[in-house]
């Protein structure tokens, strides 16, 4: 245990009157560089300057209290701000929250298993390699904001090729007020380390530039014009999951339960249809027990799934028979595949002609349909155990890493086709039924993969959709 106890709680032992001072001192320094940093690396993150604030004092007084070294060890680093970038555009704040979560995750276990040895096999050459590279990045990443360059409205690059292009694009619009207060402050974080042993070069850098901007006749851009700053404080937030990624949850279950199948040498159908069940279960019982985030348990019941697919799959002797699981192979249906495949479908369409009125209440307001008197738990527990089932007899005929697809794809094309609950769920089933007909007939005749073309058919049914409402419009 002594190897987790915090440096904090060891140095405060023999902590006197003039180490706090220089550690003042110190806080003080790291602060005015700091939180200017957290702010313009939030900007470069596309999320807002007050979320920069925010995780410089958390996480900064986070790892202090808490970490295993008693100097400064933790900050805004420049190197992720391309990467965080990229996560916020494509799955916005709850995508990198999760993302972050997940980052934290693995760094724990790799730390666990003493994966921190591993460095003394890389490569000199790829560490240098790799820093240049993120040095690099940060460079052209900062090229705007040194040379005052104006982007017109709607262009934000974000990966480090579109910074480079845009900035040429645009250059005729930089403002020499911006280049002298940016040459200025490079000029003293070169020289600084030459004058100043124990002051670092940044704090004069910063402490420079704000008098140059405020005193001199300078038109320069900063972040209290662009931007305006919050003063409350962040409110609780948990990343939301919809329940449409239930299917990617138990197609990663039934991808765990085929590989147990073929271990064991029984139908990995059978395999699978167990499998689903169980995590439909499980998905349930968590979200019995955590009922305010029922959300986080398919996120759980996945990385089961993901993990325990993952390690069984080393056992499995027969690569051949994992593959047609994988992607689907409509020719290896037996005769009793097939007919489960019609009393389940039998069952699903009863299931929702008897219940829909309750499916279209849950699915437009939850609480107000449990307020009413609709058995939510009930049916929520009958629509995921349907789901699994499905899932399970699809995995044989698609493939476990598209059935997922299948399940979100035609209803959001329902969604564009049709104007009320009833419209949706009638032009999902033709959009289903159309292009399933069309994917096994071109897949068995072409020779390809039948759930691949099946989904493909779908995503180009979506896309012609959107184009002739946006020709509509």
């Amino acid at each position: 245990m002594n190897q987790l106890k915090p440096m904090l709680l060891t140095s405060l032992k023999n902590y006197n009157r003039s180490q706090f001072v220089k550690d003042v001192t110190a806080g003080i320094i790291v602060a005015i560089i700091a939180l200017p940093l957290s702010i313009a690396l939030a900007l470069a993150s596309g999320v807002g300057p007050e979320a920069g604030i925010f995780t410089a004092i958390v996480a900064g007084f986070v790892i202090s209290a808490l970490g295993g070294s008693s100097v400064q060890i933790a900050g805004p680093t420049a190197a992720f701000a391309t990467i965080v970038a990229g996560i916020v555009a494509k799955n916005g704040m709850d995508g990198l929250i999760i993302a972050t979560i997940l980052a934290g995750v693995f760094l724990i276990l790799m730390g666990l298993c003493h994966f921190g040895s591993l460095i003394k096999f890389i490569p000199y050459t790829i560490t240098t390699g790799f820093t240049s590279g993120i040095a690099v990045t940060i460079v052209i990443g900062q090229l705007k904001d040194f040379f005052g360059i104006s982007y017109p409205d709607g262009v934000k690059p974000i990966e480090t090729t579109e910074k480079l292009k845009a900035f040429f694009e645009n250059f005729s619009t930089f403002s020499l007020d911006a280049l002298i207060v940016g040459g200025v402050s490079l000029a003293i974080l070169i020289l600084a380390p030459y004058v100043l042993k124990k002051v670092p070069g940044s704090l004069p850098a910063v402490i420079v530039g704000i008098l140059m901007v405020k005193f001199l006749p300078l038109k320069v851009a900063t972040i209290g014009n662009l931007y305006t700053i919050s003063n409350s404080l962040p409110t609780l937030h948990i990343p939301s999951m919809n329940l449409s990624m239930i299917g990617d949850a138990l197609s990663h279950s039934s991808l765990a339960g085929v590989v147990l199948g073929l271990i064991l040498g029984v139908n990995p159908v059978a395999g699978a249809v167990v499998m689903c069940i169980v995590a439909a279960l499980g998905i349930e019982a968590i979200r019995k027990k955590i009922p305010r985030y029922s959300e986080v348990a398919i996120s759980i019941v996945m990385s089961a799934g993901i993990g325990l697919a993952g390690v069984l799959s080393g056992f499995v002797e027969n690569g051949a028979s994992l593959n047609s699981f994988l992607f689907g192979s409509i020719v290896s249906i037996s005769e009793g595949e097939l007919a489960l495949v019609v009393v389940i479908s039998v069952l699903v369409l009863a299931a929702v002609l008897f219940f829909y009125r309750e499916l279209f209440y849950i699915g437009f307001d939850e609480n107000a349909a449990r307020i009413s008197g609709v058995s939510v738990r009930n049916i929520n527990f009958l629509f995921t155990i349907l789901t699994a089932l499905t899932v399970s007899i699809a995995s044989r005929t698609v493939g476990t890493l598209i059935v997922s697809s299948m399940l979100v794809v035609p209803v959001a094309c329902g969604m564009q086709m049709a104007k009320s609950y009833k419209g949706t769920l009638i032009c999902a089933i033709i959009v289903a039924v159309c292009t399933t007909i069309a994917g096994l007939f071109l897949s068995y005749y072409a020779g390809l993969k039948p759930g691949g073309m099946i989904v493909l058919l779908e995503v180009a049914w979506f896309v012609v959709v959107m184009t002739v409402k946006s020709f509509n419009k």
